[in-house]
This record gives structure tokens, C-alpha cells and sequence, in this order.
């Protein structure tokens, strides 16, 4: 079985983010960590080289890969901060309404800088985002990896495919189509 690239490090999350070259991006990653710690209740790790994770969880899918995981994390790249949500978006449409500007891959929101969304409503999406890590993957510990034959549920994008409603599932679920402007892809990470 292949080895998670992404795990936590002894590097402090303070000075990665003091190291951000961008001063809006560093000040909202600032803010944005502060929000996060204060929700979850556990201190910044650095989760490979780029993530900013808060506390942690452990997986088994159905094929019998494992790992570790953080609970709630974000990245502070270089156009955008990308905040990680386990299971997508679909359970927070009523939130995702009062937002404000953003833009959604499968399961990462880019924010390009926490001026353009209403924090309250964000953070409002983080504890929904935690409640429901917290109740999938804490309560059982498992995720369901339900077609580890197929590549879209193998790797980094597993993780952010949430648990099959049924124990057997042999299908992956149907893409939606591509229309208009191409979206990026979320960054290949382990974390929410």
C-alpha cells in the first residue's frame, strides 16, 4: 500500500505563516488560523510542506488503506487560501449562499481573501465541516474506500470523498459535466 505523502511535521505553523510573502494573505491566514484553533479546540501543525492542519484522525476504507488525517486544515498559496471541507459542499448550501465571493473544487473553498466572505458565515461552515468529521470518521474510524480499483478512489482524492449512504457500493458517483470557465483542481493533499 502506498504511504500517505502528507503527514504532520515538526515545522511551527506560526513561522510558515510569518513566511508568507503576501501581507493580505498573511494577515488572513493569521485570522484564519486563530478561527480554526479556536474551533476545534487543538493547536496548529504543519501537515507536509503547505498545509495548516488542527488536530488529527484516523481512517480505515473498506480496502484496507489507513492513515491519518487532520480534522480541519487550510493552505495559504499564492492566489488564494484554500480551506479544506471534508465531504464537500452540498450539506452547506444554505451557508454557502451567505458567504459571499468564493469559488468550490470538489471538497476545497478559494477564498481570495477573507474581506470578500462574511467570516461569521465561514466559520459557521467550519464547525459544520468539524461536526461532520467528527461524527464520520471519529465515531467509526472508517470512510468506506468503496472502489479502490478505480483510481478516482485511490490516492489524495479519496480523502475527499465522503462515506457510501449503503455499506456496498461498487460504482464511483457520476461526474458532473464541465461547463464554462475550467476550475482548478484541488491541491493533491491527504487533509480535508
Amino acid at each position: 500500500m502506498a504511504e500517505n505523502k502528507t503527514k504532520p511535521t515538526a515545522v511551527s505553523a506560526a513561522a510558515f505563516i510569518d513566511a508568507v510573502p503576501n501581507p493580505v494573505r498573511r494577515a488572513d491566514a493569521k485570522t484564519l488560523c486563530a478561527m480554526m484553533e479556536r474551533v476545534s479546540g487543538e493547536p496548529p501543525r504543519m501537515w507536509g510542506p503547505t498545509i495548516v492542519g488542527f488536530g488529527s484522525v484516523h481512517y480505515t476504507y473498506d480496502s484496507g488503506h489507513e492513515g491519518d488525517m487532520g480534522r480541519l486544515g487550510f493552505a495559504p498559496r499564492k492566489t488564494e487560501l484554500v480551506v479544506y471541507f471534508v465531504g464537500g459542499f452540498a450539506r452547506h448550501a444554505a451557508l454557502m449562499a451567505k458567504l459571499g465571493k468564493y469559488k468550490t473544487g470538489k471538497s476545497c473553498l478559494y477564498i481570495k481573501r477573507l474581506s470578500d466572505v462574511d467570516e461569521q458565515v465561514l466559520e459557521a461552515l467550519v464547525r459544520e465541516g468539524l461536526a461532520y468529521v467528527d461524527a464520520t470518521y471519529k465515531a467509526t474510524g472508517t470512510c468506506g474506500d468503496t472502489n479502490s480499483g478505480d483510481s478516482e478512489f485511490r490516492g489524495y482524492s479519496s480523502y475527499f470523498t465522503p462515506p457510501p449512504a449503503s455499506p456496498v457500493h461498487r460504482h464511483p458517483p457520476p461526474r458532473r459535466p464541465r461547463t464554462g470557465v475550467a476550475k482548478k483542481r484541488c491541491p493533491t493533499a491527504p487533509l480535508l
